[in-house]
């Protein structure tokens, strides 16, 4: 077998045994995190396309491989306490797997090492990523006074 035969023979092998072991992995980790963040319900697969509406009936139309990695897209939904409404926060999972370690990024950071069987340290690793993704100010809210004063059609209630 050439080189080249060996190599497309691997990826087929990895690519089955990804969605083999995937979309279950999934369905844990969304049911899992659900409950880790206190709301079972809150947490649902999304697609990765333009669609930006909380259903859990995407089930597992946005998952598959980008980039040589597998792709888990979830949608996490945060009611509003003051009044009706909530905020939808995507995030995409890439996921690779060796024996047993998984190795989790979320969106482009650095991946995770965890065991299937120790989920909870991916759980805090999404919480402490949702946490700094709201502290962090967007680049409009940094420079408003700049974007305001070019009138480029941004009003402001101030």
């Amino acid at each position: 077998m050439t080189f080249y035969a060996t190599c497309i023979a691997e990826i087929g092998r990895k690519q089955i045994e990804y969605y083999e072991f995937f979309p279950s992995f999934a369905d844990k980790l969304v049911a899992g995190l659900g409950k880790y963040l206190g709301d079972e319900k809150s947490v649902a697969l999304t697609t990765n396309k333009d669609h930006f509406q909380f259903d859990i009936m995407y089930r597992h139309e946005g998952l598959g491989f980008e980039c040589g990695r597998y792709r888990i897209p979830i949608m996490i939904k945060f009611d509003n306490l003051k009044k009706p409404g909530f905020l939808l926060q995507r995030i995409s999972l890439y996921c690779s797997k060796t024996g047993n370690c998984i190795f989790v990024s979320i969106n482009d950071e650095l991946p995770l090492e965890i065991q299937e069987s120790e989920m909870d340290n991916l759980y805090n690793k999404i919480y402490e990523y949702l946490c700094s993704s709201f502290s962090k100010d967007s680049w409009f809210e940094s420079n408003k006074k700049d974007y305001q004063a070019t009138g480029i059609g941004f009003l402001a209630n101030e």
